[in-house]
């Protein structure tokens, strides 16, 4: 075990609960009267790209300010100054929140983070305590939080009603200890996972920059493709990352086709919707409203893949399906569908199946075939009006 000398400041932070904390959350009813007095909550920043680098919030109670004495007497640390603020600098920040079932759990942490006296005003007004670059902050999946913080260590009492908490009496210290080594494997655990997220981003930049598609609706066939029209036969093109750049072509051609759609109902981007296709926080494409997510799946050649991720969040009705064939049509398989939950059905039963009989295969990319089926249940979307569309979803 570290010392405490041995470790990096450290300071904990008691935030609302959410899934995402990237601003597009409704405030739901918590433990804090601020929260459910104003229904909002500063919190629900933290883990928002803002260029390179992410910002925090904890609510200061009283005089609004984070005691970083007491921080730098416990970690032998250095306090800097600027002309308004002061700060430490290579801090880790973990932030808690109290568990629906009870208990408070770690929903995320900062690395190599700057820790501010007084709170700092970005340029959209937000007031922030913390901030981190992008890559040092890490956001727990809901399902994946199951580090509890206790409340009482030893007979004695841990965090109390002040959201801030320094952990600084000595009962608390293996406690500490605990919570470094759990953030610390987490991190270098997602390490491969960054550097291939990182090789697809650079891809996508490419990607993003190369495709150019227009909505028409007056070019429409409205006619879906089927299974009669999907190619079975190997890729043309060759290599890892040509064929996942011919892949990312084809779903991000896709996915502006339909944005420009919802734009040329008259929703407007940042507002109505959100193209949240890069950004790992969401798993899905479109987020439409702040609760509806949209999965896009470009079906030109009559056929379509789902990850794991992808029919985890359908099967928990988070999203829907967005189906695309440019020139043809728009439509919707919403995830109550039948045929879908069945799709879903077969594949985890060949996965699972796979497992049992072969220790060494692992069964990934199953094609997903548009049959007559399933094509009686998509709904065609494209050719609604703005009322009719949302009237959809509601």
């Amino acid at each position: 075990m570290k010392k405490v000398k041995d470790l990096p400041p450290i300071f904990f932070a008691n935030i609302v609960w959410m899934t995402r904390y990237d601003g597009m959350e409704p405030i739901k009813k918590t433990n804090f009267a601020y929260v459910n007095k104003n229904n909002d909550a500063g919190e629900k920043f933290n883990f928002r790209v803002k260029g390179d680098e992410v910002h925090g919030y904890v609510q200061c109670n009283k005089n609004g300010e984070i005691n970083l004495e007491k921080i730098s007497r416990r970690y032998n640390c250095k306090i800097h100054a600027t002309e308004n603020n002061r700060y430490i600098d290579g801090a880790v920040v973990v932030f808690f929140s109290r568990h629906e079932k009870g208990g408070a759990r770690i929903v995320g942490f900062y690395l190599n983070a700057r820790i501010y006296e007084k709170y700092e005003l970005d340029i959209e007004g937000n007031i922030f305590n913390f901030a981190c670059a992008k890559q040092d902050a890490f956001l727990i999946p809901e399902g994946q939080r199951d580090f509890e913080i206790p409340k009482v260590l030893n007979g004695n009492h841990t965090y109390g009603q002040d959201p801030r908490w320094y952990a600084d009496t000595p009962e608390c210290l293996p406690m500490v200890e605990g919570v470094f080594e759990y953030i610390t494997k987490f991190s270098k655990d997602l390490e491969p996972d960054r550097h291939e997220e990182e090789q697809i981003n650079q891809i996508n930049e490419v990607v993003d920059d190369t495709v150019k598609t227009t909505f028409d609706a007056t070019k429409l066939t409205n006619e879906m493709p089927t299974s009669e029209h999907a190619d079975l036969s190997p890729p043309k093109t060759y290599g890892t990352s040509a064929i996942l750049t011919r892949k990312l072509q084809s779903g991000r051609r896709a996915e502006k086709y339909f944005i420009d759609f919802l734009c040329s109902l008259g929703l407007k981007q940042d507002r109505d919707f959100m193209d949240v296709s890069n950004d790992k926080n969401y798993g899905y494409d479109i987020q439409l409203g702040s609760e509806i997510g949209l999965e896009v799946k470009n079906i030109l050649r009559g056929r379509f893949y789902l990850t794991d991720t992808e029919i985890a969040f359908l099967k928990d009705g988070k999203t829907h399906l967005i189906f695309v064939a440019e020139g043809k049509g728009i439509w919707l398989l919403k995830n109550t569908s039948k045929i879908l939950n069945k799709i879903i059905r077969n594949i985890e039963e060949i996965k699972e199946n796979t497992i049992k009989m072969y220790d060494d295969l692992e069964v990934e990319n199953i094609k997903i075939l548009i049959t007559p089926q399933l094509k009686v249940e998509a709904i065609l979307i494209s050719n609604l009006s703005y009322k009719n569309f949302l009237e959809i979803f509601s």
